[in-house]
């Protein structure tokens, strides 16, 4: 199985940390990590999944997003759910 590749461009950066909707990537369901080049240097950095992010409690709580990591470099990816 190969992993998708995402520009870069299709996050907010703020410092290290990258933010994405879901749809924005074309994501249908949660991938266990993914590729993002950089739009500036064309590097290529792995994303893995790291954490489920939820909200609400009991029968309200709901998936709002997942928190990826990239080995090594410092890096962190969220998707948002919307």
């Amino acid at each position: 199985m190969s992993l998708q590749t995402f520009d870069g461009a299709k996050f907010t950066w703020r410092g290290q940390t990258g933010a994405s909707e879901a749809s924005d990537l074309g994501i249908q369901t949660w991938p266990a990590g993914f590729y993002i080049r950089s739009p500036r240097t064309q590097e290529l950095r792995l994303f893995l999944a790291a954490e489920s992010l939820y909200q609400g409690q009991g029968e309200d709580r709901e998936r709002v997003g997942q928190r990826y990591i990239s080995p090594g470099n410092g890096l962190e990816a969220v998707v948002y759910n919307d």
